[in-house]
């Protein structure tokens, strides 16, 4: 199999069309399995104000690809995703120095989007030299800290009450790669600490680290390159949510999307028709400093009034999708049938490439006799598929199991972790 991968160029070559932003929605059913070639587009994006993925396409050339392999998870959306491939010396060095946060799309056969994300650490082989460059999302260049001052001017040493720092940024970083903020717990300390904690920190933690340097003398390796790429999902980690001028009760859905439009890179789609109304009412009264992804999570932890299960993930075009888990099974799987594969309920195939998680799979040949059309958890040819992890060019891997009832109903009543 190869994968074409599309670099840097002088904008001859012309990029894939953009993605319908409906990925978990959209027909992917394809009758039976054919020749076929995945492709990789990378672009530098845009940054400073609103946020731009697909800035400028990098397309001038191509080389093959010698891996590729994509998660797709029920609560997250687009996951974790890697690619090798060889390439020139110039090339090494151009990836290792610039290749962070560079946007990734995969495409299938058809020109539909499969999965996008950025790029978070990459790794190379420069001869005898072997190096990495991040990960990104460790990467702080925003900072403040919560702690509790200590005045050691007497004896003992008083505790004062808990404050928090003004926040320092770096502003030549949050040109280059975004807005990464980070709050740290500095405990209890005093004034002059907190303060030279926090600036060493932002020193330190401004820019991705380069590391994991060697050198294999008398041998080397081809000029070589591995990406490693996350879903914009993790992005929701890098910037805290707080709402404290008022507490009034908002339904669920009105506080997603106050969370996402908070996002200080403007990543996410102001598109949120994929939010689905949720009237289960929360405070909209937010003031630990908790990042946007715990907070969401928090909100899916609560279900609905019917204490059914919601899904949160982002897809193409960085849009939200919001939904509670179908009422009824899309997939299913013939175990014992010669050629494995995920079938739709008419019996077409389906791409490995082009299954979604957030789906009911039934098994067709499993437990025969038990067979019932209907979604129960005691119905064992049944699958919720929680994940996939599809690795170039047919594997396919699903997880999964079993929904419940019970975690949104002990969210409610504060007893989650039970």
């Amino acid at each position: 199999m190869t994968l074409l991968l599309l670099f840097a160029g002088g904008g001859e070559s012309t990029p894939p069309p953009t993605p319908d932003p409906s990925a978990i929605t959209r027909d992917t059913r394809i009758a039976g399995y054919e020749p076929h070639q995945l492709t990789l587009s990378v672009y530098e994006p845009v940054r400073g104000g609103t946020f731009s993925p697909r800035g400028v396409f990098e397309g001038n050339f191509q080389r093959a690809v010698s891996s590729w392999q994509f998660e797709i998870n029920v609560n997250g959306g687009y996951g974790p995703a890697s690619f090798s491939f060889t390439t020139r010396k110039r090339q090494v060095q151009d990836w290792l120095e610039n290749g962070l946060g560079r946007h990734v799309e995969c495409y299938n056969p058809r020109q539909t989007l499969v999965w996008s994300g950025f790029i978070n650490k990459v790794r190379i082989a420069f001869g005898p030299l072997s190096a990495e460059r991040g990960p990104l999302m460790d990467v702080a260049n925003r900072v403040s800290m919560i702690y509790t001052p200590l005045d050691t001017s007497v004896f003992p040493p008083v505790q004062g009450i808990t404050r928090f720092t003004t926040i320092t940024e770096n502003a030549e970083s949050q040109a280059k790669y975004g807005i990464l903020e980070r709050v740290l717990n500095g405990g209890t300390i005093p004034d002059a600490d907190a303060d030279q904690i926090q600036a060493t920190y932002l020193e330190e933690n401004a820019f991705p680290e380069t590391n994991n340097q060697s050198l294999s003398l008398g041998g080397g390796t081809p000029y070589t390159v591995t990406i490693e790429c996350l879903g914009y999902g993790e992005y929701l980690k890098a910037y805290v949510y707080n709402q404290t001028v008022n507490a009034l009760s908002v339904t669920i859905t009105e506080k997603l999307q106050a969370i996402l439009a908070a996002d200080p890179n403007g990543i996410f789609s102001t598109d949120y028709k994929k939010l689905a109304t949720n009237n289960y009412l929360v405070s909209s009264y937010e003031k630990d400093n908790r990042d946007a992804q715990t907070l969401i999570q928090a909100l899916l932890a609560l279900g609905d009034i019917n204490d059914t299960r919601y899904i949160f993930g982002i897809y193409a075009g960085q849009q939200a999708v919001y939904q509670a888990i179908p009422s009824s099974v899309y997939y299913q799987e013939q175990l014992s049938a010669p050629k494995q594969a995920v079938m739709d309920l008419n019996g077409r195939y389906i791409y490995p490439w082009d299954v979604i998680p957030g789906q009911f799979l039934r098994y067709n040949d499993f437990q025969i006799g038990r067979l019932t059309p209907n979604i129960s958890r005691d119905n064992p040819n049944l699958m919720f598929v929680e994940g996939m992890v599809f690795t170039a060019p047919w594997g396919l891997s699903l997880s999964g199991g079993k929904t419940d009832r019970l975690p949104q109903k002990l969210a409610k009543w504060g007893l989650g972790g039970l």
